[in-house]
């Protein structure tokens, strides 16, 4: 009964994203108990919006680039709802979206928080994506492979399409992000031990649970898996056309440099 009630809770905040109103009137009102939540949500002035639907690399990234800046940068994150894209669309805030294929992201939602039903999490990947990838102006799409091995490019492409200036992380910074990736995950999780099937780094147990959670998703949730993929195939749309007009830009400056 109560993981019932909890996935309701869960598909309930989905859709109350969905309310300029509504939505930050809710997060101030649940933060005497989750005072993170306040803390995260867009505001006048957020310099930045990182966000994502779960285990799609928000903590990874938002570490990455709060380490590569000089100073410390005002970042709305992991709240994973629609509101923040929206409220960073309207005030042109610069926003990053990131995107995973939706079995990938679902099975690894549900294994850092057992309560989470796959089919609730699919619902909700499906309601994210189908409101972020449709806005105008669009946010900067990025993708899970792309985050994770150039984290840096992500970057160079908000600073392009905002004319910001953030700063990109140092070679030798980089083991320090899973550090902080680790860090998170213990305040986040409540704890020092960290549970490796929960835990945002992979390992061999993880991998494995994963495998057998993917096959169930595939198999009794065929539809939501459908409807999801073809997000997935916007999202990677939109992230193809955001590069190739980036490398043009690129290359057109260096053709004035050396002309």
């Amino acid at each position: 009964m109560m993981i019932h009630i909890y996935n309701l809770y869960l598909e309930g905040r989905s859709v109350l994203a969905r309310s300029d109103f509504l939505y930050p009137l809710f997060i101030w009102a649940i933060s005497g108990m989750r005072p993170e939540q306040s803390r995260n949500l867009v505001r006048s002035s957020t310099e930045i919006v990182i966000t994502g639907f779960q285990r799609s690399a928000n903590t990874y990234f938002t570490s990455f680039f709060a380490l590569a800046q000089p100073r410390p940068v005002a970042i709305a994150r992991h709240l994973h709802e629609t509101y923040q894209v929206r409220y960073a669309a309207r005030r042109g805030i610069p926003c990053i979206v990131l995107v995973r294929p939706a079995v990938d992201a679902v099975a690894s939602a549900a294994l850092r928080d057992p309560r989470m039903r796959p089919g609730t999490a699919l619902r909700n990947y499906i309601r994210f994506h189908q409101e972020v990838l449709f806005l105008e102006p669009k946010p900067i799409i990025a993708l899970f492979d792309e985050v994770t091995k150039d984290g840096n490019a992500v970057i160079a492409r908000v600073n392009a399409a905002y004319g910001t200036a953030f700063s990109t992380l140092a070679a030798q910074d980089l083991p320090y992000v899973m550090a902080a990736v680790e860090k998170e995950d213990k305040q986040a999780l409540k704890t020092e031990e960290l549970d490796q099937l929960r835990a945002s780094v992979p390992s061999p147990a993880k991998s494995l649970e994963k495998a057998k959670l993917i096959d169930m998703i595939l198999e009794n949730h065929t539809d939501l898996v459908d409807r999801a993929k073809s997000l997935y195939a916007r999202a990677m749309q939109i992230q193809h056309e955001q590069v190739r007009v980036f490398n043009n830009a690129v290359n057109c400056i260096d053709n004035k440099t050396h002309s």
